[in-house]
């Protein structure tokens, strides 16, 4: 789920991301997660296409749940291939591509025994450890990997340089350390100078570490080799953002759609920074007229769809959301948002919609505080105020929680008589970011209460 309540700017959230920037061999669709170097058959088409043909067929048994036809068919791909990672390494990573993080662990236990002098065994073991969020785990395992490899001779760490290097960028980036990640992607840079999504994530880092004019320099570099890469000022701005200089993100977007008002990206990203300032209208606006000019492109419609939400327009924008989630059933922020504009709906029909939506998310994102949050209201609003309360509390659980969560929480309680905890959740509820559906009815609210405790404090001194 993203991390935010709608897609800000479009594609460049994405673009951020470093699985867009794995510096490995493409030996074909989803395969260059499985290797570390490019392997030897790289000049021969013949012998390319035919490994490609054996790792295909393992991917395609373990996409089957064939996991013992996996990998036997990576055993068979090792003996005609034996410059390829071990076969059980190999089946590990594909665990890891799915996310499943203790079949990879089990898998690199042995690995880890069996394969002790293969950089790949470490590199495998550091990106389990990031995807666990073990970042001092993850930056041994990558320093252990260059140690194996810079044992091998210069020739042969070379080959392994670019993993480690994308593995020790991500330690530094997760623990906010863009000088750090800055010199790792530049080393990374100049042996993969031909990859667009490198340049990108390097000007991304410098930007956040303060290198500004260099960072401008990777972007321009960055679309020079990939023409279709997000426009500078997308990937600018999305960056202001993130660097808390929203009027500048603003500036920059506005100016850029003054420009080229035919750009998409430009138009949905003008949409989404405007729904952060809880200008819904004018929100509205820009969405609709980037679903003009693209009726297809998601993420316009997307934003569109939040856009009358906030605008008064549930069912329309259930509608919407119901359309995005049924063309891609993985899009689980589309079914989060259709979940809550049903449940913002008076009809007990659409509550209970609501409510299958919201189980069906937590069931796919059971670790998921927002999803717990949207589970929790929905049950509220489909009457069920002992699951919501309960729901709701372990959404807040060691004060964690989505800001909005406070809101959810202050109403189910207040139904239930409970109100002492009620104010302390409505100012947690006041921070939540913006857009948020229930903003006013939380000022309203809170305005209320004060006025009674002013009353109250007017007629206690009254009578002494």
């Amino acid at each position: 789920m993203p991390p935010s309540c709608f897609k800000l700017i479009a594609g460049c959230l994405l673009a951020l991301t470093t699985s867009a920037t794995r510096a490995g061999p493409i030996l074909g669709d989803g395969l260059s997660p499985l290797l570390d170097a490019a392997p030897r058959t790289a000049g021969d088409a013949e012998q390319s296409a035919r490994l490609n043909e054996r790792l295909q067929r393992a991917v395609a048994a373990f996409e089957r749940e064939d996991h013992d036809e996996a990998f036997w068919q990576f055993e068979a791909a090792h003996r005609e291939f034996p410059e390829l990672p071990p076969p059980r390494l190999l089946l590990a990573r594909l665990f890891l591509t799915n996310g499943e993080a203790a079949a990879t662990r089990a898998l690199l236990e042995r690995v880890a025994v069996d394969h002790a002098d293969y950089p790949g065994t470490y590199i495998t073991l550091g990106r389990l450890a990031l995807l666990e969020g073990r970042l001092a785990d993850a930056e041994a395992q990558f320093e252990k990997a260059a140690a194996v490899a810079g044992a091998g001779g210069a020739e042969f760490a070379e080959q392994y340089s670019p993993p480690i290097l994308e593995g020790r960028a991500e330690v530094a980036e997760r623990r906010g350390d863009f000088a750090a990640a800055s010199s790792f992607l530049a080393t990374l840079v100049s042996l993969n100078p031909k990859s667009a999504a490198v340049h990108l994530r390097l000007g991304c880092a410098q930007f956040r570490c303060g290198q500004r004019e260099q960072a401008a320099e990777s972007l321009a570099t960055a679309i020079s080799i990939e023409p279709s890469m997000p426009p500078i000022d997308l990937t600018m701005a999305e960056l202001h953002m993130l660097a808390g200089e929203s009027d500048a993100a603003g500036e920059l977007l506005v100016s850029a759609t003054e420009r080229t008002p035919e750009d998409v990206r430009l138009q949905t990203a003008l949409a989404g920074w405007l729904l952060k300032q809880d200008r819904v209208p004018e929100a509205g606006e820009r969405a609709a007229a980037a679903v003009a000019l693209d009726p297809v492109a998601r993420d316009a419609r997307f934003v569109l769809g939040v856009a009358k939400l906030h605008g008064g327009s549930p069912a329309e924008a259930a509608e919407t959301f119901a359309e995005l989630q049924q063309s891609a059933p993985a899009d689980l922020e589309s079914l989060r948002y259709l979940a809550l504009a049903l449940a913002h709906q008076e009809d007990q029909v659409s509550r209970n919609r609501a409510l299958q939506c919201a189980e069906s998310l937590a069931r796919q994102l059971p670790e998921n505080r927002l999803a717990g949050a949207t589970l929790g209201w929905c049950q509220y609003r489909a009457g069920r105020l002992s699951d919501a309360r309960q729901t709701l509390l372990r959404s807040i659980a060691g004060g964690q929680g989505p800001a909005e969560t406070g809101y959810y929480l202050a109403c189910v309680l207040r139904d239930l008589g409970e109100t002492s905890e009620v104010p302390k959740l409505l100012e947690s509820a006041a921070h939540a970011p913006k857009p948020f559906l229930y903003s006013q009815d939380v000022e309203r609210w809170r305005s209320s209460a004060q006025s009674d405790d002013a009353s109250v404090g007017a007629a206690r001194e009254t009578s002494n």
